[in-house]
């Protein structure tokens, strides 16, 4: 399924659904220099540079990306965030100057499209030595999302927590903590490329996201996450760093 124009569904229950997974993401942060990889239409660097603590102007928040045309309308929707266009191979980056770098909705396309273990090594280049953390969010392949994306006629690559865990361990780094999320509020959004089932009425939203936060806790802590939960979320820091 193609849907034209798709960054237009940020104005609908998927941006919201977007911004709460992005304050998931946003309690597991290092430090004020964050790059942003594969940040697509600039929804998480626009979303960093409204907290407090970090600024709009500078070099705090950075989101790059390969597809230069997405980040032509990041820039449209977001005026005064930092979007870098990259290539496969680089980061233009001196070392050692990021604290965090988090892989949002990113980490299958690389691991997927790309010499994965050569990329991991520039994010290492570009991450600091001292406390240096990577955050990955990322669709969990299990028979629910893989039922969803055959009916929405929806490809994408895929990267297991497994793989996941396996590139970040051959790439130097300690995955600290493997959490799992989401299970009401993206299937009923359908993201940038399904169905949405819900309108933008502002109360039924924030009915579906408060229901959505509750049942995914649950499902967690009672040890479903990986089977019902479309999301997974890592947080890895270099092997051997003392905490």
């Amino acid at each position: 399924m193609r849907v034209r124009e798709p960054w237009r569904r940020l104005g609908t229950l998927w941006g919201r659904v977007d911004e709460q997974h992005s304050r998931l993401i946003l309690r597991h942060l290092r430090g004020k220099r964050i790059l942003a990889v594969g940040c697509g239409y600039g929804s998480f660097v626009h979303f960093m540079n409204r907290q407090d603590g970090y600024y709009v102007v500078g070099d705090e928040v950075v989101g790059v990306d390969v597809d230069g045309d997405a980040l032509e309308i990041a820039r449209r929707l977001h005026p005064g965030s930092k979007y870098v266009v990259c290539d496969r191979k680089k980061l233009e980056f001196p070392d050692g100057f990021f604290d965090t770098v988090v892989f949002k909705e990113t980490l299958h396309h690389v691991f997927g499209e790309q010499d994965a273990d050569s990329f991991m090594r520039e994010v290492s280049r570009v991450l600091k030595n001292d406390g240096g953390r990577i955050v990955v969010f990322d669709p969990n392949p299990n028979l629910l999302l893989r039922t969803a994306r055959i009916l929405a006629f929806h490809r994408d690559p895929e990267c297991s927590l497994s793989d996941a865990v396996s590139l970040l361990n051959r790439s130097g780094f300690e995955v600290k903590k493997v959490a799992f999320f989401e299970l009401l509020a993206l299937p009923l959004s359908g993201g940038y490329v399904g169905v949405n089932f819900v309108p933008n009425i502002h109360c039924i939203q924030r009915a579906v996201l408060y229901l959505n936060e509750r049942l995914s806790r649950l499902a967690h802590r009672l040890g479903l996450g990986r089977r019902l939960l479309w999301r997974y979320l890592l947080v890895a820091e270099r092997r051997g760093e003392v905490r």
